[in-house]
């Protein structure tokens, strides 16, 4: 019998603590709320072009998968698509933050895959359910692009990228990428 009443105890210290900590987070303000669209396990099909040396286009398809979710403390979206790696060495790994900043009304992002390191920030536009992109990656080429959510489970998005000088980046590296996304159920 006691050890009943110690397995109610614990159960319910765990219950009333774990009430205690979900009214005790903040509520998300309604510009955060945007980056539930971001929520979730997401399939990806990509395309992604390239100019060879030769500057003929390349086009690769690949396809990954990423899952998103919020951070223990409700303010950043953390994407990752390390699933993915052990299954095609081709896709490298990927981690990117995104939160709400209040003071520019923007979403600043960051992008990190291997060495490479992108800031972004991103412009909601509420009317088209579409998040538009712009940053700096570490080679401080520019890129630029958007992410459309069709509905509650489809999106799709593109980007483009362009070096110092403004031109197309070049001679192998990613010129475009656009990808199609289902979100898993």
């Amino acid at each position: 019998m006691r050890k009943l009443s110690i397995v109610f105890t614990v159960l319910a210290a765990a219950t009333f603590a774990a009430n205690g900590k979900a009214e005790d987070a903040p509520k998300r303000s309604a510009e955060l709320q945007v980056l539930d669209h971001f929520i979730g396990t997401w399939d990806h099909e990509l395309t992604i072009k390239r100019l060879n040396e030769i500057a003929m286009e390349e086009v690769t398809q690949i396809t990954t998968v990423d899952t998103r979710k919020w951070s223990a403390g409700g303010t950043f979206v953390m994407i990752e698509n390390s699933l993915e790696m052990k299954k095609n060495p081709d896709v490298p790994e990927l981690i990117m933050m995104i939160t709400y900043d209040p003071d520019t009304n923007t979403y600043p992002g960051c992008l990190m895959s291997g060495p490479s390191r992108t800031i972004l920030t991103g412009i909601w536009n509420e009317r088209t359910q579409t998040m538009y992109w712009s940053g700096k990656d570490h080679l401080k080429n520019t890129l630029t692009g958007k992410h459309r959510f069709i509905g509650t489970d489809r999106a799709e998005a593109s980007l483009v990228t362009t070096n110092p000088a403004g031109k197309l980046v070049l001679l192998g590296q990613v010129v475009e990428i656009s990808w199609k996304q289902t979100r898993r159920k």
